[in-house]
């Protein structure tokens, strides 16, 4: 995964950076592949985080993540459940199968990046 962020962020300074210490600065993408391994965390599908209005962890439409709109603290557990009545569970799919992630080398190729082996 190292590789891959690195080239990324090689390949589109503006938009992503590679995670060294803190993360989730400015107005990149952070690419934190060291969270790629055994025994780390990573925020779950509708998990709580302990802030003021207890913001959830909320799966997005493409068309939400494009218009970039949207904050981390916009849902809440008291925001939430509108929207899934309204919006359905858009984590669903995910759970019902049919669901894969490409290739590494498949992404970078998509997005004009060459690998290096």
């Amino acid at each position: 995964m190292k590789p891959a962020a690195e080239q990324l962020a090689e390949a589109y300074p503006d938009l992503i950076a590679v995670a060294h210490g803190a993360t989730h600065r400015g107005q990149q993408v952070t690419n934190d592949h060291a969270q790629n391994s055994m025994s780390r965390n990573t925020a779950a599908v509708y998990a709580l985080r302990a802030r003021p209005s207890a913001p959830v962890s909320t799966p997005l439409t493409w068309d939400e993540v494009e218009a970039g709109k949207t904050r981390p603290d916009d849902w809440t557990v008291s925001t939430l459940p509108h929207r899934v009545v309204q919006m359905g569970d858009r984590f669903a799919p995910v759970v019902q199968g049919g669901q894969s992630l490409p290739r590494s080398r498949n992404v970078a190729r998509a997005v004009g990046v060459r690998m290096r082996r």
